[in-house]
């Protein structure tokens, strides 16, 4: 076999033995270990400094439990977003007390009817300010599934 022949089925195994791991590869992404389950539900909070800059709010037991949750203390927040749930409430006062659910309004334009006003209900996305605060001091939250 002369050295250009080896060459030639050296390049041609070498691109079928890509494009068989290639098919492998998309072929477990489907289903096996290399699928990503879908993102679990969570509601985050975010603070603003005096920089304008955004900060997530670490330590926050039960943010991803659907429920009734408290802060352990209250916080300043500047903006909610939530993934996962059906809906989610804020409210001011600790144990989810009812007529202290805060409004929120969604800070783009959207198509979606739950994104068009002021709403205590909020639907999963990144981008819920408070209706008429720049920040507001939240004590609990509750997030919903439907099959809760």
């Amino acid at each position: 076999m002369s050295k250009m022949n080896r060459t030639n089925s050296s390049v041609f195994y070498l691109k079928a033995a890509i494009a068989s791991l290639a098919m492998l590869l998309v072929g477990c992404g489907q289903k096996g270990v290399l699928f990503l389950p879908p993102q679990e539900a969570e509601i985050r909070f975010y603070s603003i400094d005096s920089n304008n800059q955004q900060r997530e709010l670490l330590l926050v037991p039960g943010a991803i439990r659907p429920g009734c949750h408290n802060l352990p203390l209250t916080r300043s927040v500047y903006r909610v977003a939530q993934v996962g749930f059906e809906s989610c409430q804020v409210f001011a006062e600790k144990e989810c007390a009812s007529g202290s659910e805060y409004k929120m309004r969604w800070a783009a334009a959207s198509e979606d009817s739950d994104k068009l006003g002021p709403t205590t209900r909020i639907t999963p996305g990144a981008k819920w300010l408070f209706s008429n605060l720049n920040k507001a001091k939240v004590k609990s939250w509750a997030c919903q599934n439907s099959q809760d």
